[in-house]
């Protein structure tokens, strides 16, 4: 992040901060909305780049303190609020995912290694994921799933929706 902002007369435009307390838990966020530099435009040549976001967070634990650093780059310049917004709200969007398929699916007990088998049945399972998702009836996302594998016309009536 000192590259971007030290001895390059890089100025934040707009800084938001927030803190959230929990029983155990506080953590900090700062995001900071910097104008692109010059030096970015001429070397790197990056089309539409209008804004760089550096978000920092702190979160302290049961005593035990961490911190992260991230750099994003934006193709219209927002607000640190808004910055910070869409930030976390991917985030969440990736954790809601992830989480999904890891307790739905045991995501994180996939091992395919080989050739494109991880970008295939990483795409296959989040197909099948979304699909599981979009039925209606009662019960689990993985019931769901244990029941379009067993019942063939239940497979049938979510493939019917696609």
């Amino acid at each position: 992040m000192r590259a971007f902002t030290e001895g390059q007369g890089t100025e934040c435009i707009d800084e938001y901060t927030t803190t959230d307390v929990d029983p155990g838990r506080i953590e900090e966020r700062c995001t900071r909305v910097y104008g692109v530099p010059d030096y970015l435009d001429d070397t790197h040549k990056w089309p539409r780049i209008e804004a760089f976001v550096h978000a920092t967070a702190r979160r302290e634990t049961n005593g035990r303190s961490r911190r992260s650093e991230r750099v994003y780059l934006l193709s219209s310049c927002l607000s640190a609020r808004d910055s910070a917004a869409a930030i976390r709200g991917h985030w969440q969007i990736e954790n809601s995912l992830h989480w999904s398929l890891d307790v739905v699916m045991n995501d994180d007990q996939h091992h395919a290694r080989k050739d494109n088998a991880p970008i295939n049945s990483a795409a296959l399972r989040r197909i099948a994921l979304n699909i599981v998702k979009a039925n209606t009836d009662k019960g689990s996302n993985r019931v769901k799933l244990k029941r379009t594998g067993w019942n063939d016309n239940f497979l049938r009536s979510h493939m019917r929706k696609f």
